[in-house]
């Protein structure tokens, strides 16, 4: 008899893999989750997991429609960390990611490095103090949460591949799509593309 603790961990990593997938979409139905669903179960419960997932903030919700659709938190992405991290090994569904348990150190006295997070400190002030039509408080506390997250794990010495893509790059552009005009303020996009190009040039590692 399978727990529903691992079934919500399971859906919990397929909501993921749709994730890593997609281009664009980042709200998923249960059964747009369910192909990546690994344990014998039907769509319904792949859709009581992820109302169970929200309601421990693993999982944002949101209805469209008669239709509910799911995405991962911050709180989320750190629960699949620690899910790979207690595996043996990366499953074969991660490798969208290269080489994701990979260390990559980061050189605090470069400047490039120090530019991305002065440059991530920045949006956080920024994303503070805005005010807009655009965005409810709750959704402003998210974006701060998640850019806080992005600066702290910037911070350290040295980063896997995993967290460098999920803690960082994902949190980023969670904020900037609630965000929006005033993540372009900030130049959230380019951020990105900084990160990008400089962790390609200085470790060969094309995000």
């Amino acid at each position: 008899m399978l727990r529903f603790t691992t079934i919500k961990d399971d859906v919990l990593l397929s909501l993921y893999k749709a994730l890593l997938s997609s281009d664009k979409q980042e709200y998923f139905t249960a059964s747009q989750i369910f192909p990546n669903v690994t344990l014998s179960i039907g769509t319904a419960m792949v859709n009581r997991a992820c109302n169970a997932l929200s309601e421990q903030d693993f999982v944002i919700g949101s209805n469209q429609g008669e239709d509910e659709y799911f995405t991962l938190s911050q709180k989320g992405f750190d629960r699949v960390e620690e899910l790979l991290d207690a595996s043996s090994e990366v499953p074969v569904a991660f490798a969208a990611i290269p080489a994701a348990g990979r260390t990559v150190g980061l050189n605090h006295n470069s400047a490039e490095i120090e530019a991305i997070s002065e440059e991530i400190d920045r949006a956080i002030e920024i994303a503070r103090a805005t005010k807009s039509n655009s965005f409810n408080s709750d959704q402003q506390s998210r974006a701060v949460a998640s850019l806080e997250s992005a600066a702290a794990l910037w911070k350290a010495a040295e980063l896997t591949v995993f967290q460098i893509k999920v803690g960082i790059i994902f949190a980023i552009e969670d904020a900037q799509k609630i965000l929006q005009s005033t993540f372009r303020t900030v130049k959230g996009p380019l951020l990105v593309d900084f990160i990008k190009t400089v962790l390609r040039n200085t470790t060969g590692i094309d995000l």
